[in-house]
């Protein structure tokens, strides 16, 4: 009869040393791999919105100060600050008009520039993110006069000048100004067919898009009130030239990597004290790439990357859930600024709208509606800072646009007035 108490032989011994080895394996595999998921582009877990930490030291201590605003960690998240560590959380909106062929903001013809720049601090904003196109500075000629009708004094002034003049009233309403160049020719913007999806054009090469950043970043050095330079809008395919831009291929007449490192020298070079905003690939709509082969410059706490996001880029089925719509997110940038990851960087969402019901006007797709309420919703949570598309009350000139025509996406009316009270219920909330 077998003894109840008998020895467990060798092989017995050996099989649970084995499945003892084999835990401890799993569980460092989940560690580590839980680790890797955590800071990667698609950790699916909201980022802390609150600021009441002390920043961290600039990401590149060994260059010496220049002023201006930065990047720096914030409970776990890369912010841009203040030069006395204090967030500032960009609350933009874009006023475009000066990259078209009309070559000014939009609205001179309707109202004086101090009223509109004034009731854009009185919404709620902090920022304004002004387009450009290299076509308007290259030639810098005077507009035509009947797109400053309603302000006097910019009649006879050539587009830089004009230009300027917005520059200078926003400033004096005490907002701050993101410097965009939206794209090389005078027109609207942007699909994958009007020449522009990439840095530069066969009439605006590389070396004029290079010099004209020098340019506007000299220009605008000494004017606190910028604050950055986007260096350029929704990088795409190109239709006209067949190219796909990449990035870090190496390849010169695709490679956004490579132009944007020169940009970023441009701008630097007369102007260190800018922020540098670079944008991803697909219309910015994405920082993958980004993500994996992060830009590296020599004033990394200068860097901050931007993205877009519309209601079109969405499925009906991404919008129905704020759960799947904040997946998606993620999975896009929401790693990028997470300051555990080499080389985070700020995020800033530089685009991003909605229709505008104003009185008697037509209704708004549902879809936009649904947009705006998850994207606000994941904005209130991530803390990342935004430009809303536009403030325009109506059309400027240009492919599929209709001068002086509703903007749908404007949020001043017909009459270019702005009022908080008039401004989407998801938006206002972002403001306060």
């Amino acid at each position: 009869m077998t003894s109840p108490h008998r020895r467990r032989g060798p092989s017995t011994t050996w099989k649970g040393l084995v499945a003892v080895v084999a835990l401890l394996i799993v569980a460092l595999v989940g560690v580590v791999g839980a680790r890797f998921l955590d800071v990667g582009p698609y950790r699916d877990v909201a980022a802390p919105a609150e600021t009441t930490s002390t920043p961290s030291a600039s990401p590149t201590p060994t260059l010496p100060p220049v002023g201006g605003l930065r990047a720096a960690e914030i409970e776990g998240r890369m912010r841009i600050v203040e030069e006395d560590g204090t967030q500032f959380s960009v609350r933009a909106v874009n006023w475009y008009g000066a990259e078209t062929a009309d070559q000014v903001a939009g609205g001179l013809d309707r109202r004086p520039l101090a009223d509109m720049a004034e009731e854009i601090a009185d919404a709620g904003f902090n920022t304004v993110r002004l387009p450009w196109s290299n076509e308007m500075v290259r030639d810098d000629e005077v507009p035509d006069q009947s797109r400053v009708a309603a302000n006097p004094e910019l009649q006879g002034k050539t587009a830089l000048e004009v230009y300027d003049a917005v520059v200078e009233a926003l400033a004096d309403a005490d907002l701050r100004i993101i410097l965009d160049n939206h794209h090389s020719t005078a027109d609207w913007c942007c699909n994958i067919r009007d020449g522009n999806g990439l840095w530069y054009t066969a009439e605006h090469p590389e070396s004029e898009w290079l010099e004209h950043w020098t340019l506007m970043a000299k220009r605008y050095e000494d004017q606190p009130a910028v604050i950055a330079a986007e260096l350029r809008n929704e990088i795409r395919f190109d239709v006209k030239t067949d190219r796909m831009p990449t990035w870090g291929s190496g390849d010169e007449e695709t490679d956004w990597k490579r132009a944007a490192t020169l940009g970023v020298e441009a701008v630097h070079s007369v102007a260190p004290r800018l922020l540098v905003v670079v944008g991803g690939l697909e219309h910015n709509s994405k920082l993958i790439e980004q993500f994996r082969d992060p830009l590296e410059i020599p004033r990394q706490d200068k860097l901050v990357y931007a993205v877009h996001d519309y209601a079109w880029r969405h499925s009906d089925e991404a919008l129905s859930s704020q759960s799947l719509f904040n997946r998606r997110i993620q999975t896009r940038w929401g790693g990028m600024n997470d300051a555990r990851n080499d080389f985070a960087a700020p995020v800033l969402l530089t685009e991003f709208g909605s229709c505008v019901q104003h009185p008697g006007e037509p209704d708004c797709d549902p879809s936009r509606a649904k947009f705006l309420s998850r994207m606000s919703s994941n904005l209130e949570t991530t803390g990342i800072g935004f430009a809303w598309w536009a403030f325009n009350g109506t059309q400027s000139s240009g492919y599929t646009r209709k001068l002086g025509w509703d903007d749908g996406y404007g949020l001043a009316d017909g009459q270019w007035q702005l009022s908080s009270d008039a401004l989407p219920e998801e938006l206002r909330s972002l403001l306060e």
